[in-house]
C-alpha cells in the first residue's frame, strides 16, 4: 500500500481501490505523509526503500528534557526516561480541565502513561490516525 519515490518521499501505491481509500480513511495518511516528505526535504530524515525513517546524523539532541523521538510510516514513536514521562503527564492533565473528546483523550492518554511508567518511563506508539500504545520502558 505505501511506497518510497525517487525523491525518498512516501506515497500510497497507485493500485490502492478507492474503497480501502476510504475503508481506511487513507486521506489522513497522505496528510501524514506530506508532513514527513517535507521533513525529508529539509533533511531532517530520510527513508529507505525498506521503508525505515532514520533521523539525520547531524541532529544532536541537546536536551535531557526533551524525549526522543522515531518516525515511522505508521506514525511515530516517543521514548520518554522517567521525569519527561512526569512532565508529559502534568502536561497533558493540565489540558484536560475542558470537556469534550479532546480532553478525554489526553487523560487516558496521561493515565496510560502514569500506569506504564515503572520509574524508567516509558514508550508510546501513536499512529497517523492517533491511536496509541504505552509500554514501559
Amino acid at each position: 500500500m505505501v511506497e518510497i519515490d525517487n525523491k525518498g518521499h512516501l506515497e500510497l501505491k497507485d493500485n490502492v481501490s478507492q474503497e480501502d481509500f476510504e475503508k481506511y480513511d487513507l486521506a489522513q495518511l497522505e496528510e501524514y505523509f506530506v508532513t514527513l516528505n517535507q521533513k525529508v526535504d529539509q533533511g531532517i530524515i530520510s527513508i529507505n526503500s525498506e521503508l525505515e525513517i532514520q533521523e539525520s546524523n547531524d541532529i544532536v539532541t541537546i536536551s535531557a528534557s526533551v524525549p526522543t523521538r522515531e518516525y515511522h510510516w505508521w506514525g511515530y514513536k516517543t521514548t520518554y526516561i522517567n521525569s519527561q514521562t512526569d512532565s508529559a503527564i502534568s502536561t497533558l492533565n493540565a489540558g484536560t480541565a475542558g470537556a469534550g473528546v479532546l480532553s478525554a483523550y489526553a487523560s487516558l492518554l496521561a493515565s496510560r502513561m502514569g500506569a506504564n511508567n515503572d520509574g524508567n518511563g516509558v514508550i508510546v506508539d501513536m499512529t497517523w490516525a492517533a491511536v496509541y500504545n504505552v509500554s514501559p520502558r
